[in-house]
């Protein structure tokens, strides 16, 4: 809670800052023109700051005008919307509870994550209510309604367990690359391909995000976390994310299947609706957790948040006791509403440990509320209780005289919810906030403190140390959630040992300091599975960058990376010391390391433990060392030495190379100039030239294996990188690593032979070069479509877009490009030397 010294604007009582979220101020008020007191009310304007840029204030009455539209009781209802002297403001009913981003970081502090019953629950309401939303066709919006912003910050869930949805209408953030420093790095997480790449947009993109919120919820981190706002639109853009079972081991591939369909870039690869995929989760909810009701959501909230929950009430409470005004009566009456919507909520759940007694904050009983629960009327919705008028309470006027109010005129208004906004805002990065860099720190190592999944046999999230920290307990824990209750609370958490490093962004809960949560909710944090064999593996999250590769049907994407990566850091291979992780992909980790003779950095690449027990892809691996090592080109990333280490452990060392990708180039800037083109195709034509003189086919160049350093003689100095599913065709021999008849590398990059799995030959490669060409000088891919499938029929049969379709171009430089786009590889360049020498020639002569 950010309470606040309360003023007065107009008719509303300024109460708590709820957001102070770019470019926007929320508040929470009380209606002071109310007879009595019914519920609270969110207040919106833009921060001062913005007031200049008119866009703004635009976008709040497009939000406006959609919640008057929506009549959803899950979505808060309009109020009032106006603008006074030029400054636009939005009221709408106030959800009291707390944001899915929230509940996350409190579970976070007390070492604990939500379990799958729980994030797939609140994901199936959250497509519930955008079904009825997208389903909605007016003549304002013919097509249905849709968030496109969507966010755990935007997902509410009351004190009552009701999920609500709130900024419906905000439209989505501007991309742009001079304005990306300035974006916020929550909503930014969450956006869909299409919005980051400002191509067509639709209700799937709600389907796209809340699949990534799914994903936090079952991990602890969103899919696409990276350190800067432009690597975050790239990965977005590929769609590089790990299988979340790869994150949390206990979530089950069956998630994982359904995390895919959401988290794709082509839209017609998603569920066809909402509504589809709340059918989808439910389904799972009925086949493993047929038990679940959101009365467990109720109990959650209030084992997490039940010391605020009295802190809110109390502080109402005081506010009614110590305030001087005309409307003091309706203030008087908050707290006794707020403590009788709690009360009713726990009759509601049947839990007799988590009612809030009368007495803690000093307010009478009240006799309407003594009788059984099961006599109780049906609820109303969290944000709008039934009315109940305090006892002796007079009905006011229903307009109050004017001057008799504290005189505050709307012009010192606006200037107090400016001040009071920058007064109680934390101070923040400009791109991350305080909370949300323990997100991105260096990954944690074994000797890391991890928390514990809670099971019935550790009904308590404890911490996790190595086996020579561990010291005997004199108790062991409960067998029973029902032995486990009376010393759950007053089992401290164990101090960890003097040698066990602090895992990044865990916070460990002070020793001395029983734990926050209440007794009965202790359980419903994170739930068994469905067995009772025993406790769960403890979680090991990773903060590192995620894959670099696109992840693709047919391509094996779902790799098991629970604590190999982060256990080698700290380990010594030869003279190189593993500091730290760069990246991983589909085959492997790539770490950083150093020297510990003369201190130069290094990269490593560490086949991943699962596959070093499988020959072919052990060899595939060393393969891919062996051969680009014996290509030689200064274009090529330089490989210094590989073998194995600990018996079990394929490596090779690398260059680290600083900079970025060509992809990144064009996700910022769209397109190359002349210049800036001819600077990186030369460099590029001769490391695939030298690569097909050794009998080495890449298959899978692409803008990201492109990578660009700046250099002191050169702007875009090119390392070609990923061998990893090259074909090799050394010293007259094909190696067996690579198998045919099964189609490998990026879909958008693909030859037709390649989408086929069979042939591959250098024209495979020019192909793909072609592409890449095509991609430089429009912006633009040669074909657009939206599925895997449809992808790979588009390289066999369709014919490529024309360039100069797209943009202005010369026919001489499009006619190049198509000849390299040619269906028959007889009918191509027949070496990358005759592409290049015309294409070179006719960009040099542009300059």
């Amino acid at each position: 809670m950010n309470h606040i010294q309360p003023f007065i604007v107009g008719d509303y009582l300024f109460v708590e800052l709820l957001s102070s979220t770019r470019p926007f101020f929320v508040h929470r008020v009380v209606d002071l023109s109310e007879r009595e007191f019914s519920y609270f009310k969110s207040f919106k304007n833009v921060q001062p700051e913005y007031l200049a840029n008119p866009v703004f204030s635009t976008d709040l009455a497009h939000e406006a005008s959609t919640l008057r539209a929506l009549h959803n009781p899950a979505v808060p209802q309009f109020y009032d919307y106006g603008v006074v002297n030029g400054q636009a403001y939005l009221v709408y009913r106030y959800v009291w509870g707390k944001s899915v981003l929230q509940i996350l970081r409190e579970l976070k502090r007390h070492q604990k994550m939500l379990s799958d019953a729980y994030a797939v629950h609140i994901a199936s309401e959250v497509a519930r209510i955008l079904a009825k939303a997208h389903s909605m066709h007016t003549k304002v919006f013919p097509e249905g309604v849709v968030h496109y912003n969507l966010s755990p910050r935007n997902i509410l869930i009351s004190y009552s367990g009701q999920v609500n949805i709130v900024s419906f209408g905000h439209r989505g953030p501007r991309i742009a690359r001079e304005n990306l420093e300035e974006l916020d790095f929550r909503n930014l997480s969450y956006l869909s391909p299409e919005q980051v790449s400002g191509t067509d947009l639709s209700f799937k993109s709600d389907i796209f995000t809340l699949g990534s919120i799914l994903y936090e919820m079952l991990t602890g981190a969103p899919p696409f976390l990276e350190k800067a706002p432009d690597k975050v639109i790239h990965r977005i853009s590929r769609c590089s994310f790990s299988a979340a079972s790869s994150i949390n081991p206990i979530v089950p591939r069956e998630l994982d299947r359904l995390l895919s369909r959401c988290l794709t870039a082509y839209t017609n690869d998603r569920f066809p609706s909402a509504a589809e995929l709340a059918r989808e989760l439910d389904d799972y909810m009925l086949h493993h957790y047929p038990e679940f009701r959101s009365g467990k959501i109720t109990r959650l909230m209030k084992s997490l948040f039940n010391d605020e929950i009295v802190a809110d009430i109390r502080f109402f409470k005081d506010l009614g006791e110590n305030i001087m005004h005309r409307d003091k009566s309706l203030i008087q009456g908050i707290a006794r509403r707020m403590f009788d919507e709690i009360q009713e909520g726990r009759r509601r759940t049947g839990d007799d440990t988590m009612g809030i007694e009368a007495a803690q904050l000093g307010l009478k009983a009240n006799r309407q509320h003594t009788r059984p629960a099961a006599a109780s009327p049906a609820p109303a919705p969290l944000a709008a209780p039934a009315s109940t008028a305090s006892p002796g309470r007079k009905r006011k006027p229903a307009k109050p005289d004017p001057s008799l109010r504290e005189p505050v005129t709307i012009s010192k208004t606006f200037e107090a919810i400016g001040r009071e906004g920058v007064n109680h805002t934390p101070r923040q990065d400009p791109f991350f906030e305080n909370e949300d860099k323990n997100l991105i720190g260096p990954p944690l190592d074994a000797d890391s403190v991890r928390p514990r999944p809670v099971t019935r046999e550790h009904p308590v999230a404890e911490l996790v140390r190595s086996p020579a920290d561990l010291t005997p307990t004199t108790a062991d824990a409960p067998s029973t959630m029902a032995d486990a209750h009376p010393q759950i609370h007053a089992k401290s958490p164990s101090r960890p040992h003097p040698k066990a490093r602090k895992a990044t962004g865990a916070m460990l809960p002070d020793p001395t300091e029983p734990p926050r949560l209440i007794v009965s909710g202790v359980s419903e944090v994170i739930e068994p599975t469905g067995d009772d064999s025993g406790p769960m593996p403890a979680i090991m999250r990773n903060t590192a960058v995620a894959p670099p590769e696109y992840p693709t049907r047919g391509q094996t994407e779902f790799v098991d990376a629970r604590d190999q990566r982060n256990a080698l850091i700290g380990t010594e291979i030869g003279e190189y010391a593993i500091t730290g992780i760069l990246g991983w992909g589909g085959m492997g980790t790539v770490y950083e390391a150093v020297s510990t003779t003369i201190g130069k950095e290094v990269a490593i690449k560490v086949l991943d433990p699962a596959y070093c027990d499988d020959p072919m892809m052990a060899q595939r691996f060393l393969a891919e060392a062996k051969a680009v090592n014996s290509i030689r080109n200064p274009n090529i990333i330089d490989i210094y030495s590989f073998g194995i280490f600990d018996e079990k452990y394929h490596y090779f060392v690398m260059e680290k190379l600083n900079g970025t990708t060509l992809g990144n180039y064009l996700q910022l800037n769209k397109t190359v100039s002349f210049a800036v083109g001819a600077e990186i195709l030369t460099q590029v034509f001769s490391a695939v030239t030298a690569a097909h003189g050794k009998g080495i086919i890449h298959r899978d160049l692409k803008p990201d294996n492109i990578y660009l350093e700046k250099r002191p003689l050169m702007d875009n100095y090119v390392k070609i990188l990923d061998f990893g599913i090259a074909k090799f065709n050394i010293a007259g021999s094909k190696t067996a690593a690579v198998k045919t008849g099964t189609p490998m590398g990026t879909p958008q990059y693909m030859s037709p032979e390649q989408c086929t799995g069979e042939g591959v030959t250098e024209a495979s490669d020019i192909y793909t070069l072609g592409v890449i060409v095509f991609e430089m000088f429009t912006g633009h891919l040669p074909f657009k479509k939206n599925s895997y499938l449809e992808m790979l029929l588009a390289h066999l049969r369709e014919p490529p877009r024309l360039p100069s379709s797209l943009v202005q171009m010369d026919p001489e430089l499009e006619n190049l490009i198509l000849w390299a786009l040619q269906k028959d590889p007889e009918k191509r360049p027949h070496t990358v030397r005759e592409l290049a020498e015309p294409l070179l020639a006719y960009l040099q002569g542009k300059l």
